[in-house]
Parts: C-alpha cells; structure tokens; sequence
C-alpha cells in the first residue's frame, strides 16, 4: 500500500514538472523573437547648420537597450569636413565590423529620437550636397531592423554664413614733388562708425589699420538700417601739402555662403560725400561724412544701398545727433590703436 501511494505521488511530481518545463520552454521561445525597428521617414533635407534628427520605432518594448550602427555609405558631402557627429565612432578593433558610429534606444521605448549629426556651415555654395546613412542592428544584437537595413537620404541645402564682412578702403596712389606714396603709407587714417535702426552710434572700426574691416553679425543685428559714416582721425598733413584729390571711401562687402553675395561686391561712396586733400583732421568726430546703408531684412537677407537722399529728408537729425553724442563719449578715450 505504502509503495502504491509513493508511486502515484511520484506519477503528479513528474506530471507537475512537465507542466512547468513546457512553460518556461513558451517563455524563451518569446524572448527569441526580437524586438523589429523601423523608421518612417528615410528622405531628408535640411539646411546648413541643423541637426539630423531621426525617430525610430520599436514594434515592442523589452527589457534591455538595443544597440545599432550607422555607416556613411554615399553621397558628395565629405563627413570629415562637412559633419559633427552626435553619436560616439566605432571601429573594427572594438568587434564593430567596418568604422562607423552607434547609438543604442534605451530599455522600454518604443519611440526613440538620434541626433545622427550636424552640417556644418561653411564658406562655399554648395547647395544641393547628398549623403546616404546605413543603419543597421550591431553591437548587443538586442533588436532588428527592418528588412535587414534601413537607408536614410539627406540632401543639404546651403545657408549663408551669419557674418557679413564689410572692408573700407580709401587708399590711393599719387605723386608728391617726384617720389610716389600712397595714403596708407603716409597713415592717412579715417574711422568708421555705425548707427544702428534705433539711432545709437558706435565706433564700427577705428584701429588704425588702413583699410578698415568691419564685421556685421546678422544672429545679433537687429532688423532695420545701419548707416556708415567716415571720418577723418588724422589727414597725415595733406591739408598743408598743397595737393588737390578727392579721397572715397569704397566699402567692400562679402557673405560666405550666399549665393548673391558669396563672390562679393563694392561700392564706392558718392563723390558729394567724399573728404579731400584739404579736410582736416577730425579726432573727435565733428564732420562725418555718410558713406552707405545696410539693411537687415526681417528674412535675415541685408541690402546695401546709398541712402544719402533719405538720411537728408528723414534721418538727418537722429543721425547727427547720435554722432555728435558718440563725440562727447570718446572726447577722451577712444578705441583706436595708434600706428
């Protein structure tokens, strides 16, 4: 009787075990079936200076973070020069197969968002420039992709570079008694100044150097007209020489990346407003002379004109008030670096 019992005891023990061991075996045959992740948009354009951002999808959740790869794999955008990656570089030496970058969805996401990387912006139109991103599952081996691989296609557009580069030039060549100079050889010295849309003055370039360079930066420039005027800090004595010549100036513009303005332009200031041989030096501003307009458009473009008509009927006043308020400032410090 006793050895009855144990052996049907033992018969549930054994049935009861096989209950468990085909459960566990349905378990670890779910865990096998990886999570497939996919993205739904693999066409991208975008402008110089943005990031790449791509969301992937996860068609389930796990436990774990899934690793994958991204190879550059065509295109004419040069990586090494055109882009900064945002995610971390692998090579063959760390069991990434062929050199390329990684970045792993974290654990219990099934939406997730990489910042592959960022265009950089630089001094060429190139507008049109394509790359071709390989993704693919790598590293923990944790999650597909579809299909095996996913391409994604960028095409960059070009954007102007934010810093207008402004050049002011007045030298020239001329005859003294024989011998030949030029007016930056004897520092014949003019300054710029700049009065910005809401009618402040400031010392745009006054450093002694001939010519004057001037950059506008167009991420601070607030929308309106920049009005650029000269004077004569010192006329190196030609008031007293006897000479007779008109002295322009010509400024010199240049944005990197425009495509109107990428090979530059210039445009030499209105015979009227030109200084002479017989004006004076004027350390303290008290006779500057308009040169030209920029203007800072509210879609980030800028137009440079002469606006000599309108700063005579409109902006007179404010103009040469806040130039006159710039003198009383620098009367006794001045940014200007002597020769």
């Amino acid at each position: 009787m006793k050895k009855h019992n144990f052996i049907k005891y033992l018969g549930v023990a054994l049935l009861a075990t096989s209950f468990v061991a085909c459960s566990e075996d349905d378990e670890t045959y779910d865990s096998l079936v990886k999570p497939v992740v996919s993205t739904a948009v693999t066409d991208y354009t975008i402008a110089e200076g943005d990031d790449l951002l791509v969301t992937f999808t996860s068609d389930k959740a796990i436990a774990e973070s899934m690793d994958f790869k991204v190879e550059v794999v065509g295109g004419t955008v040069v990586p090494a020069e055109d882009l900064e990656f945002h995610i971390d570089e692998v090579s063959f030496s760390e069991g990434w197969g062929t050199p390329g970058y990684k970045f792993a969805i974290p654990a219990f996401t099934n939406s997730y968002t990489v910042n592959l990387a960022s265009f950089i912006k630089d001094a060429v139109v190139d507008d049109g420039e394509t790359i071709q991103f390989k993704i693919t599952a790598s590293g923990n081996l944790n999650g597909g992709i579809a299909g095996g691989e996913q391409i994604i296609n960028v095409t960059v557009g070009n954007r102007a570079q934010d810093l207008v580069s402004l050049t002011f030039d007045w030298d020239q060549t001329f005859d003294f008694f024989g011998s030949t100079y030029t007016l930056c050889d004897i520092a014949y010295d003019i300054d710029i100044i700049v009065v910005d849309p809401d009618g402040v003055a400031n010392y745009a370039a006054a450093t002694g150097d001939c010519p004057e360079v001037y950059d506008l930066d167009l991420t601070t420039a607030a929308v309106g007209d920049y009005d650029f005027y000269a004077t004569v800090y010192d006329n190196a004595g030609l008031d007293g020489a006897g000479l007779d010549f008109s002295i322009p100036v010509t400024i010199s513009y240049q944005r990197f990346g425009s495509a109107n303005l990428e090979n530059g332009g210039s445009y030499t200031q209105s015979a009227a407003n030109a200084y002479t041989t017989a004006t004076p030096s004027d350390p303290n501003a008290e006779d500057a002379s308009y040169i030209a307009t920029i203007t800072v458009n509210e879609d980030g473009t800028i137009t440079i004109s002469d606006d000599g008509t309108v700063i005579a009927t409109g902006r007179q006043a404010q103009v040469m008030n806040a130039i006159k308020n710039l003198k009383k400032l620098n009367k006794v410090v001045r940014p200007h670096v002597l020769n």
